[in-house]
């Protein structure tokens, strides 16, 4: 019996592709608790994932090389009832019902971050698929927006179905832990993409502690220099030279789940300086563990974090950054009521999305 839906995952590369990789994740987990025993992932044979949903069946396929080839290729070979195409790209050629996710078109707003190749192809490859794929989906409502501003009627089709979080990675037993080394700290959990801003993070927080600011400040994501697909400029070039250990900066580099849930039990707030997001998942995971959270005040992330969040409205002014570190030290914040808790819990837990997304593709 052919499986109901096939994913590929031959993108993710581990801790090396930002967001995506963990909407990924949950995806899957969520689906596979709407359609147990019906969800089957493909990976390659030679990098065979190591987080896995219980529920959903991985299938080990011996190709290797272009991850869009791999994708090309396994649509025709295997042709489930629907492909789900997780990541932008819809195969010309597919036997199955095609449904592709669109995550953003980040190449249109910040195109110095893209080589021109790379913009044509992300051009043409959202194109084709809004044209082509069954069922289009945009994470957020922002990014439906977007995609009909750039490409027009066409795109009025897209349905929105937000990014999946998983709480339940975040919760049980964590480490006993009240700061880094026992200080108090502020937290940013981001890949270090230009346009997470977080050279103006870091110039804030050394401002900060200039003017006798106590919290250290720990940054949670995976260098500029590991990641795939990585154009612009190391946003933290700017450190070089500062003693970082004697600012109280720490870099964790791409952690597990249980050491980020550590993290975020005992952070005294999140901050979130991007100046572009899709979605903005770091916000709503800690949000929904009832931690305040700033967040730059830019569409998306307005959406996403409804409202709950804390809003820096002039994100490349470190000075404001500055002015929210030592609002969270002095406890200034806006903390989540239990009900905004459970409210954002509801709409973005992994089961609930999931339900959605097997409406989708099951039409």
């Amino acid at each position: 019996m052919r499986p109901l839906v096939g994913i590929p995952s031959y993108f993710v590369r581990p801790g090396q592709v930002g967001g995506a990789e963990y909407m990924f994740y949950n995806m899957v987990k969520g689906m596979s608790e709407a359609l147990p025993g019906a969800v089957t992932v493909y990976e390659y044979a030679h990098r065979q994932l190591t987080n896995r949903a219980g529920g959903a069946i991985y299938d080990q396929v011996p190709l290797k090389g272009n991850r869009f080839i791999a994708e090309a290729v396994t649509a025709v070979l295997k042709s489930p009832g629907t492909m789900l195409f997780p990541n932008y790209f819809t195969p010309s050629l597919t036997r199955s019902r095609s449904v592709t996710v669109i995550h953003d078109a980040q190449y249109r707003h910040f195109p110095q971050y893209f080589s021109g190749k790379k913009r044509a192809w992300l051009r043409a490859s959202h194109w084709n698929t809004i044209r082509h794929a069954d069922e289009v989906v945009a994470i957020s409502e922002y990014v439906r927006a977007d995609l009909m501003r750039i490409y027009g009627r066409r795109a009025a089709r897209v349905r929105v179905v937000p990014n999946p979080i998983d709480w339940a990675k975040f919760e049980g037993d964590v480490l006993a832990s009240t700061g880094v080394g026992g200080r108090p700290y502020l937290l940013t959990v981001s890949a270090h993409y230009p346009h997470k801003n977080l050279g103006t993070l870091v110039k804030a927080f050394v401002e900060y502690r200039h003017q006798g600011g106590v919290h250290d400040l720990v940054l949670v994501g995976t260098p500029a220099g590991q990641l795939v697909g990585s154009a612009g400029a190391d946003p933290l070039a700017s450190l070089h030279g500062i003693s970082i250990e004697d600012l109280g900066i720490t870099f964790t580099g791409h952690i597990d789940d249980s050491a980020l849930a550590t993290y975020y039990q005992n952070a005294t707030a999140l901050l979130l300086p991007s100046l572009f997001e899709g979605f903005g998942m770091p916000a709503v995971e800690a949000l929904g563990l009832g931690l305040p959270v700033v967040t730059s005040a830019i569409e998306p992330l307005l959406e996403s974090t409804l409202g709950q969040a804390n809003y820096c409205d002039q994100p490349e002014d470190h000075h404001a950054w500055t002015e929210w570190m030592f609002a969270a030290e002095r406890g200034q914040l806006h903390v989540p009521t239990p009900l905004e808790v459970d409210t954002i819990r509801q709409r973005y837990n992994a089961a609930r999305i999931g339900r959605l997304y097997a409406e989708v593709c099951c039409g």
